[in-house]
């Protein structure tokens, strides 16, 4: 097992920490938990730079955060998920949101921001994946590809048309949404993948559910990854309008519940059972393998020597996995 050496952004959160995510230039982090508050933080310093309550202190908590650039047709904005809505802050004056959009009837669970064409997309526990109007929060699309929780969604890079969502139906839904009936391309339903069934022998975690957690996508496009509850990563790859599912990544001996694509095709992992992976996609070498204090709840990151990780704590860590990299 390697080890990684690693700093504490502290004094921020008083409950568990949900998401991360880093603004354009990596100079900001942005923090959510489990306290309803986000956290601003200066990712070089790792200093506390700004704090409030998304909602108010008895609020739901922040579950899903994005960023976009100071380019932005609003400038600079933090879009938040908590409970059944979604709200932006303009980051020069942040004490109350600029933009509310009631985005669900139920909890959204992801959010993620296309800011080229201005749309943000939410998966929520209808099932549903909606495409909204970034600036003025008007609705433009609803896609109905899940019977159960949609769990997690992204645009996938280099074909923006395409947003990948994942579900507690099992499924990985490759939709086009801009065509006239938002027609999927893909469906994978995780349960029938061939190296599903081998799950149980290779992880030694038992029969759990393939049930999707996370999502993530190399900048490329060229790889897409799933995080499942029964401890494995499901990659699929492809150069074109469609993918295939290409491998079936085991190490986690518990539910995979976060992933982070790195440049140079690598892919970090993390889990319930307190480890993170670092994997090389564009080779068969199995991942190198990092204890963590807790279990995993949010990575980001853009180069291996500096990865921040959030996790049951209140505590988020800044990471420095290079030596495997």
């Amino acid at each position: 097992m390697a080890t990684s050496a690693s700093s504490a952004l502290a004094n921020g959160h008083s409950a568990s920490v949900n998401c991360l995510a880093l603004d354009h230039d990596s100079s900001l982090l942005a923090s959510g938990a489990d306290d309803a508050a986000i956290c601003l933080w200066d990712a070089g310093q790792r200093l506390l730079t700004a704090k409030w309550q998304c909602g108010g202190p008895a609020g739901a908590p922040v579950v899903s955060l994005a960023f976009s650039s100071p380019g932005f047709a609003s400038g600079r904005l933090l879009f938040a998920a908590q409970g059944s809505a979604v709200h932006a802050w303009d980051l020069r004056s942040p004490a109350q949101p600029l933009l509310s959009i009631c985005a669900a009837e139920d909890e959204v669970n992801s959010v993620a921001l296309l800011e080229e064409e201005r749309r943000l997309a939410t998966a929520d526990d209808t099932g549903a994946v909606k495409i909204f109007d970034a600036v003025s929060g008007e609705l433009v699309r609803v896609l109905h590809k899940h019977d159960n929780i949609a769990s997690a969604v992204i645009f996938r890079p280099t074909r923006t048309w395409q947003v990948i969502s994942g579900g507690m139906d099992y499924r990985l839904v490759v939709t086009d949404w801009k065509s006239h009936r938002g027609e999927a391309v893909n469906i994978f339903d995780m349960s029938e993948l061939q190296d599903a069934e081998s799950t149980v022998s290779a992880s030694g975690i038992g029969v759990n559910p393939p049930l999707v957690h996370c999502l993530a996508a190399s900048s490329d496009g060229q790889f897409v990854a799933a995080g499942l509850e029964n401890g494995s990563v499901e990659l699929f790859s492809g150069s074109g309008r469609h993918l295939l599912q290409s491998e079936s990544l085991y190490g986690h001996s518990a539910g995979v519940s976060a992933l982070l694509c790195l440049p140079g095709h690598l892919l970090l992992s993390g889990g319930n059972d307190r480890r993170c992976y670092l994997w090389a996609l564009d080779s068969e070498q199995a991942g190198a393998s990092f204890a963590h204090s807790d279990k995993v709840n949010a990575l980001c990151g853009t180069r291996p020597d500096r990865v921040f990780v959030a996790d049951s704590g209140s505590t988020v860590h800044c990471c420095d996995l290079s030596a495997a990299a």
